[in-house]
Formats: structure tokens, sequence, C-alpha cells
């Protein structure tokens, strides 16, 4: 932040925010991210996910449609289902 009297840099967007609240985003740490819920956590402050269950290849697909503007969602960060036993869901990301 600027001092007084300093200048802002050229590309700074200033937002005016006398009298109201600033908060970080927050984050949810076990979820289950599906398009139906995007909606759910915008409109409650979760900007950020991690997807512990939507299985793989869905989880992916979800994503990529958030990040590329498909659908409306927080940030999107996935975690795998499994780390040594083989089972039928295993993607070739648990490794």
């Amino acid at each position: 932040m600027p001092r007084k009297g300093q200048a802002y840099p050229a590309n700074a967007q200033v937002i005016k925010a006398d009298g109201k609240f600033i908060v970080p985003g927050l984050w949810d740490t076990h979820s289950y991210g599906t398009w139906f819920l995007n909606d759910f956590y915008i409109n409650h402050g979760v900007t950020s996910i991690i997807d512990n269950g939507l299985g793989g290849e869905l989880s992916i697909l979800h994503r990529e449609a958030v990040n590329r503007g498909k659908i409306r969602g927080p940030r999107y960060v996935i975690s795998i289902g499994s780390l040594s036993t083989p089972t039928r869901f295993n993607t070739g990301y648990e490794r």
C-alpha cells in the first residue's frame, strides 16, 4: 500500500470500501465439489475448495470447466483417492 502522497501503480485496481468489511475468501478443505454446489460455495464466501471425493477424471473435467470459465465456481484443487491400494477407481494420478 502506498504511503500518503505516493501514487498507485498505473495498473492498480482501487476498490472503494469505506464503511465495509474486507475478508479473505474461505477454503473448504473437505469437499465433494460438483456443479450444483458451486453457487452455494460462491454465495457463502468459499473461494477455493479441495475436492477429495468426486473421483479422478470427473474432478479434472470439473476443475478445467471452472478454470476455463465454462461453469462458475470456486478455485478447485484436486486431491487423490488412493495412495497405495489398487482399486477399480484408480486413475493413474495416484502415484
